[in-house]
């Protein structure tokens, strides 16, 4: 049998590096899973369905990071009085490191911190930073974290201090969380999130499937090409980002999302 290509639009910031776990949407091919992207436009054997992978990478977002002279000065000066340090993102890992010098800090500041991270690519940014080893969510979501703290607060409730260096617009399940059970915690917007426009833009009809990463980029997709050809598979990484996409299709009156096991 021969080899058939299968086009994926990746709309990510960057392609990952292994495989993500990944939830199927409207799959309309017997696709089983997705081989290692290496890098834009490498096609690679998946050999569960010996069909070849064309993943093109094309991110419909950007972080852009705020001038650190914009920031709450105070919030960092607090940094040796914290005792978590919480990241929801790689991005914010980046920039808040960067960022301490501004503040007259050095990384080996955060060595008394314990490290909250939501998922394994953040933890990775945190080591590859200096940071002290991250603790990680099993979930890799808001959800996820919020159950890796409440085991973290059984033991030093009291004394727990967080500092929450994230993206603007981020959901409300942590602030709640800590509100809910009386944790003291600052939080600290380091960037947005922007939509950006592929020049050109890709044919869509070319493609088999797109990958979606996070709502944002499914927002800025919508914004761009509005709701997705009924011919394409869409995929995304975590519950967050599907419900989103689901959301927005289902107030589109369009087709009925079709959920594959996890």
């Amino acid at each position: 049998m021969s080899d058939i290509l299968y086009r994926i639009l990746y709309t990510g910031l960057q392609l990952p590096t292994p495989r993500p776990e990944t939830r199927a949407l409207f799959d309309v091919k017997a696709i089983d899973g997705f081989s290692q992207p290496i890098c834009m436009l490498t096609e690679t054997l998946n050999k569960a369905t010996t069909n070849k992978e064309q993943w093109i990478h094309c991110p419909l977002i950007a972080p852009l990071a705020r001038d650190p002279s914009t920031l709450n000065r105070e919030l960092f000066a607090l940094l040796p009085r914290y005792t978590h340090l919480l990241f929801t993102s790689k991005t914010a890992v980046s920039i808040f490191c960067s960022y301490l010098s501004y503040f007259g800090f050095a990384i080996q500041a955060c060595n008394h911190l314990t490290v909250i991270a939501i998922g394994t690519k953040t933890a990775e940014e945190v080591l590859r930073h200096g940071l002290p080893a991250a603790q990680v969510a099993a979930e890799e979501t808001g959800e996820g974290v919020v159950t890796l703290l409440s085991n973290e607060i059984k033991e030093a409730k009291p004394n727990i201090y967080f500092f929450w260096p994230r993206a603007a617009h981020t959901r409300a399940v942590l602030p709640n969380f800590f509100h809910k059970n009386g944790i003291r915690y600052h939080d600290c917007t380091l960037y947005d999130t922007c939509p950006i426009i592929p020049d050109p833009l890709p044919d869509l009809t070319s493609f088999d499937a797109i990958f979606f990463t996070s709502p944002s980029g499914v927002d800025s997709f919508f914004h761009t090409f509005g709701c997705p050809p009924p011919h394409l598979a869409l995929r995304t990484i975590g519950p967050v980002t599907a419900a989103h996409l689901e959301r927005l299709l289902s107030e589109g009156e369009l087709r009925k999302v079709a959920k594959s096991s996890e």
